[in-house]
């Protein structure tokens, strides 16, 4: 996906050399300088197009995958749908004030219609699988580079 998508920039200012007779050898420069960036561009575009996929999924996430300097989406089903939590069996419950951007808000709602559960629920559903998950450890500042394969 990604080598296609860059081969096709460098064919367009290719084609552009040929409008004057010294733009072949500026052309071919920038085409090796755009690579790079167009690599690392189109990843950070497939990464948020992934997350926002993955927030309107139900039961499965879209990730990733890289194989040499190529990028591929896949959808991956959870392996468990999380279950609200019960009340505590002391029945004390905690109120909250939750100020939400109005587009996250409309998602919400409408995640917890699809749900056909309330957005209160929904909510609960959320926090509580989100607060399950292994605590992982960001990596602010660091850049990685190199080659995988999957």
């Amino acid at each position: 996906m990604l080598t296609t998508t860059i081969a096709t920039v460098r064919e367009r200012l290719r084609s552009l050399a040929g409008l004057s007779p010294g733009a072949g050898q500026a052309a071919e420069a920038m085409a090796d300088a755009l690579d790079d960036a167009l690599r690392v561009a189109l990843l950070d575009l497939l990464g948020s197009l992934a997350a926002e996929l993955t927030g309107q999924l139900d039961a499965a996430r879209v990730e990733v995958r890289l194989d040499g300097r190529d990028a591929t989406l896949a959808v991956v089903a959870d392996q468990e749908t999380p279950t609200p939590p019960s009340p505590p069996a002391g029945g004390g419950e905690a109120r909250m004030t939750l100020r939400l951007p109005e587009d996250l808000k409309d998602a919400v709602t409408r995640a917890a219609d699809r749900d056909g559960i309330s957005v209160n629920a929904w909510i609960v559903r959320a926090l509580a699988a989100a607060t399950r998950r292994a605590p992982s450890t960001p990596i602010v500042g660091a850049r990685l580079s190199g080659w995988a394969r999957s």
